[in-house]
């Protein structure tokens, strides 16, 4: 319900492995004291009960354990080490140190001498960057280990990798040289207009105290000065017994999981005497204004922040009631900012939302927003009087119910889907709890607290609630950042506004009353429909449509739904299609508006995923609780029969989409894969992402004439899959979504499949080099290599693992050996809309001066491939792939993925049953011949985009 900032989430924290963590990060309040002994759980300093199904212990040197049986997935293990360690600790010369100790616990501890831990995870099944990875913030530094069993042997490594960490790493000399170049690498990726303008913004934010220059990403000054002494120095201050939570969840005993955190975790020391934290320092006080100007930027964002510093107080049910009296107004502000976008053409906000929350020693409250280009003025006053209306007026009756109708079913939901949630998240919240200060409850104890707190809501509380939180700030800060220039004079201008905004005159809301929803289905389907076999799943046709469905009951509580429209999508005209979907849901349907159409179903657990626009379909997903399934296929049949494509979409669609493509002419990236798919498809511009002039060319008009016929003259096939019966899923879907279709054209083989798609444009080699004006210097470098489509599934399932191998013999050389690159990748792609389309293709962000020897890295890897794969490497990232799958067959989304391509190619299910015996028989021999096949140099297509100030 609340609206976080950008801001906060991107630069709260930076990870070391492949794929970045998306928690916000936590809150705190700077210690005056040495912290030498571990504080309280939050229950122990509340009066709320914590759920108690956790177990909660503290060791004898200070650290604390949060244990919970979870079974998603079964015979898993998540673990969690959260050191209360992050960014606001470091001194002046360490500014990104704690980010650089997180890299170097992967680079040698007491258990894994440097190199030896990722192989020896990966080996039992640990993907680095997947199960294996970490992130720092600027209170907090947390390893994460996710273990693929729960034998007592993988709970003793994943327990001695987090103990290695918190206390038992090596920094050796020359791994602190190798892994500064990783560092390096990751700072360079991550610099554009978003950081610059974060650093001045956050800086701004909140002057007077330590947050403004401790980003946890750091300088590049201070990363590349930084030596095995300074690391070690912060290291023994601050990663302390007392400093860390384990959260730990998953499919095991309890008393045997706290058996072994005793033994392991338990032996963990001090490093060094307990120190007391650096003053976190007094936020100023009074009003700030700023234009913060990028030429680079995609869009101007428009800010009203209040803020006052607190300590973060114990958890209690009068603090929970405040807060769920803001989130609700928040909520209705967001929906009025929505009404308001759409009502006027030329709007001056294209979006925005409220927010308030505590942020480590600072609690904020106000709004943001998205400005529409040249209105950022504007855009401010309207944000700053909508937001004044609500702590003035609250919300109208009527919007109070639509937002607690929204509440009550997200409660009830919660309670339906207990059981489905997962061990990463139930560890993860484990340790969040502590960080927040906030009992962790079970959806239960919420549920009946929170249908309480709906009850007693009143749009007077709302108000009052609002009101406090925006009274009680010290600091008023009104912020115009991105790419509108105010010139000059722009700090004064956006200072006017706000004075402007604050002293005029608010009305009250506009009451106005709640729309019902106009698409009901009455009909039933009495008729015959697939019946289920003895693999569980149904296939076959009911009143004119193709049906599959399949009940599963690992995640309860959850159906999804997934309806495709097989078609020719092209040829095209040349960005129909992403201005179609990115414009589709915000023209709302032709008896609802988008947000009419959001209050509808506000007390639903319906959720429409869009429309998919893909070579060979239209694709419609949906998801639901069980007793939600037939509004949730009337919400589908709506979009596919009644779409409105209201113009002033059309506006909001071009204005974002174009500052998008102006942000993209900076970015190398970008650039660089634009050209890489422009090579790929010389002649079929249709299927590549647009140009400036081609998205102007676009129209809502042409949309229509191309979309509608294919919406309803196509045949439709429709899968559902989960918790609710196989015969009452097909009826249903049956009932509301059945008619007088072409009939789906089934393939019965995989040669049927191939032989009906068009064949591919041959990809082009040579090596093809472009300059990007950007303020940045870095480079980006594709190696690519033509391989097949899919429908030798064999043959598709070694160039995954050929790819994955790939992969692992970059990270290696490129960022391990050379460290070149923060996070290089490479993959392989089998296509199934066209006949012989695939590729192996690598990717590597480097300096500028390296983009030769990144590529001729690359190029050798592929050469070596070609003679031999070492099978070690080859069972080192097989193993992970193959434990993961058990995990993939016990995810809804995964099966509605298999039945819905299903409907049309029956193989498909049999394709699965052989995923694991197909991986497992595959040989080093077979890769190497493989890649002596497709990884020739001739062959290959390299781009490489460079950029320079």
């Amino acid at each position: 319900m609340r609206l976080l900032p950008t801001l906060l989430v991107i630069l709260g924290l930076v990870s070391c492995g492949g794929q970045p963590m998306s928690t916000a990060p936590r809150p705190t309040a700077a210690a005056t004291e040495p912290l030498a002994t571990a504080p309280l759980f939050p229950h122990q300093e509340s009066a709320l009960a914590p759920d108690p199904a956790v177990r909660w212990g503290t060791l004898p040197n200070g650290a604390r354990y949060a244990l919970l049986r979870g079974q998603q997935p079964p015979g898993r293990v998540s673990l969690r080490l959260r050191i209360g360690s992050g960014s606001l600790l470091e001194e002046d010369q360490q500014r990104g140190l704690a980010h650089m100790l997180e890299h170097m616990a992967f680079n040698g501890s007491r258990h894994y001498p440097p190199g030896q831990l990722i192989p020896a995870l990966q080996s039992i099944g640990i993907g680095f960057g997947s199960g294996l990875n970490a992130h720092t913030g600027f209170d907090e530094t947390v390893y994460q280990v996710d273990l693929p069993d729960t034998k007592p042997e993988t709970l003793d490594i994943g327990l001695t990798v987090l103990a290695d960490q918190a206390g038992g790493l090596l920094l050796v000399p020359a791994e602190v040289d190798s892994e500064r170049g990783v560092v390096l690498s990751e700072l360079r990726d991550r610099d554009g207009p978003g950081l610059r303008l974060q650093r001045r913004e956050i800086a701004l934010l909140t002057a007077g105290t330590r947050i403004g220059d401790r980003l946890p990403i750091g300088h590049v000054e201070t990363v590349a000065a930084a030596t095995p002494e300074l690391l070690r120095a912060y290291y023994a201050a601050w990663y302390r017994p007392e400093r860390m939570v384990l959260g730990l969840a998953g499919d095991i005993d309890l008393d045997v999981a706290e058996g072994h955190v005793q033994r392991i975790l338990g032996g963990a020391t001090a490093l060094a005497p307990a120190i007391a934290e650096p003053p976190f320092g007094t936020l100023e006080s009074g009003v700030a204004a700023a234009a913060l100007h990028d030429a680079e930027a995609g869009a101007t964002s428009v800010r009203l922040v209040g803020l006052r510093q607190r300590t973060l107080p114990p958890d209690s049910l009068d603090a929970r009631r405040e807060q769920f009296l803001r989130d609700l107004g928040e909520a209705v502000l967001a929906r009025r900012l929505r009404k308001l976008v759409e009502a006027d053409p030329d709007c001056p906000l294209l979006g925005g939302g409220g927010f308030s929350y505590q942020w480590l020693g600072l609690y904020q409250v106000g709004a943001s927003g998205t400005a529409r280009p040249g209105r950022a003025l504007d855009a401010l006053h309207l944000l700053t009087t909508e937001y004044r209306r609500l702590a003035s007026f609250g919300p109208t009756d009527g919007e109070l119910t639509v937002e607690l109708a929204g509440v009550r079913s997200g409660l009830d939901q919660a309670v339906s889907q207990q059981a489905s949630r997962r061990n990463a998240a139930l560890a993860t919240a484990l340790y969040d709890s502590v960080a927040e200060r906030r009992v962790f409850r079970s959806p239960e104890q919420d549920r009946e607290f929170g249908l309480a707190m709906c009850a007693a809501a009143t749009a007077a509380a709302v108000r009052d609630a609002v009101q406090a939180g925006w009274s009680a700030r010290v600091r008023t800060v009104a912020l115009v950042t991105g790419k509108d220039d105010l010139g000059n004079d722009g700090d004064r201008l956006v200072s006017e506004a706000l004075t402007t905004a604050l002293a005029a005159d608010v009305t009250p809301p506009q009451v106005t009353s709640a729309a019902t929803w106009g698409y009901p289905v009455t009909a039933v389907w009495d008729g015959p429909v697939p019946q289920a076999g003895d693999d569980g799943w149904a296939l076959g046709a009911a009143n004119g449509i193709t049906l599959a469905a399949m009940h599963t009951d690992f995640q309860p509580g959850q159906v999804l739904l997934r309806v495709r429209l097989p078609v020719r999508t092209g040829p095209r005209q040349p960005g129909l299609a992403e201005l179609a979907g990115r414009a589709m849901a915000d023209g709302g349907l032709g008896k609802h508006t988008a947000s009419q159409l959001a209050e509808v179903l506000a007390g639903t657990t319906v959720r429409f995923g869009g429309m998919a626009i893909e070579d060979s379909a239209l694709v419609f997903n949906a998801a639901c609780a069980p007793a939600d399934l037939r509004r949730a296929c009337e919400l589908v049949r709506a979009w596919i029969d009644d779409p409105a494509w209201r113009p002033e979409a059309e506006g909001r669609a071009k204005t974002a989409w174009f500052s998008d493509l102006d942000a993209e002419a900076s970015s190398v990236e970008a650039m660089t894969w634009r050209r890489y798919g422009e090579l790929c498809l010389p002649d079929d511009a249709w299927r590549g992402s647009a140009d400036r002039a081609q998205a102007e060319a676009t129209s809502f008009a042409a949309v229509r004439a191309w979309l509608t016929p294919l919406l309803h003259d196509a045949p439709l096939d429709c899968a559902v899959i989960g918790d609710i019966p196989v015969d009452e899923a097909l009826r249903t879907t049956a009932a509301v979504l059945g008619g007088t279709r072409p009939a789906v054209d089934v393939a019965a083989t995989p040669a049927q499949a191939q032989a009906a798609l068009p064949a591919q444009p041959a990809m082009p080699s040579g090596e093809f080099r472009l300059t990007v004006p950007s303020s940045v210097a870095k480079a980006q470098v594709i190696v690519s290599w033509p391989t097949t489509d899919q429908y030798d599934i064999a043959r598709s399932r070694r160039l995954a693992l050929l790819g994955q191998v790939f992969m692992e013999r970059l990270r290696e050389v490129v960022r391990e050996q050379f460290g070149d690159a923060y996070s290089p990748s490479a993959w392989s792609f089998a296509g199934e809309d066209w006949r012989g389309h695939g590729n192996l293709t690598a990717s590597i962000s480097c300096k500028v001066d390296r983009v030769d020897a990144v590529r001729d890295a690359t190029l050798t890897i592929a050469d070596g491939l070609r003679t031999t794969v070492d099978p070690a490497i080859l069972e080192r990232v097989r193993v992970p792939i193959l434990r993961s799958i058990a995990d993939r067959r016990r995810q809804n989304g995964w099966w509605l993925g298999l039945l819905a391509r299903g409907c049309e190619q029956p193989f498909r299910l049999e394709w699965q049953a052989t995923m694991e015996t197909d991986l497992q028989a595959a040989t080093a021999e077979e890769l190497a011949g493989l890649a002596a096949e497709y990884l020739v140099r001739e062959k290959a297509l390299i781009v490489i985009g460079t950029s320079a100030p």
